[in-house]
C-alpha cells in the first residue's frame, strides 16, 4: 500500500494512464475546478490523503491509522477504469478526509464489500 499527501503526487503511483486520468479528474477537476494549487493547499491544510491499496494488501496491513477511516460511511464510491474504485471518507469538519483507491479484487474483504456497494 502506498499513500500520497498531495494530489500532485498521483503521477508517481504505479497505475495505468486511464486510472491516473480518472483519479486526477476526481481529485483536481471535479473538486477544485482544475486548480492544482488550490487542491494541494486544501490537502495540506486539512491533512487529506489518498491511499492506493494494492491487490495483495490485506486488512492486517490496513490496521491502525489506515483502518480507522473504514469505520465511517463513505461520501461516495466511484467505479473507475480497469476495475478500480475510488472512495472518499470525510473525517473532519473542515472537509478533510481520506481517499482510497483500490482494485475490484482485493485481498481486503472490507474493500471488496464496498466495491459491491458501488456496483449496485
Amino acid at each position: 500500500m502506498r499513500f500520497i499527501s498531495c494530489p500532485s503526487f498521483v503521477d508517481g503511483l504505479f497505475l495505468s494512464a486511464p486510472v491516473k486520468a480518472f483519479v486526477n479528474h476526481e481529485l483536481i477537476q471535479s473538486a477544485f475546478g482544475g486548480d492544482l494549487t488550490q487542491a494541494n493547499q486544501f490537502w495540506r491544510e486539512t491533512g487529506t490523503r489518498l491511499y492506493h491499496v494494492l491487490p495483495s494488501d490485506t486488512l492486517d496491513e490496513l490496521r491502525g491509522d489506515e483502518c480507522r477511516f473504514l469505520r465511517y460511511p463513505p461520501e461516495f464510491i466511484l467505479k473507475g477504469p480497469d476495475d478500480y474504485y475510488l472512495l472518499l471518507v470525510v473525517t473532519q469538519d473542515d472537509g478533510g478526509g481520506v481517499y482510497v483507491l483500490f482494485p475490484r479484487h482485493s485481498a481486503c474483504s472490507v474493500l471488496n464489500e464496498l466495491a459491491r456497494q458501488a456496483d449496485d
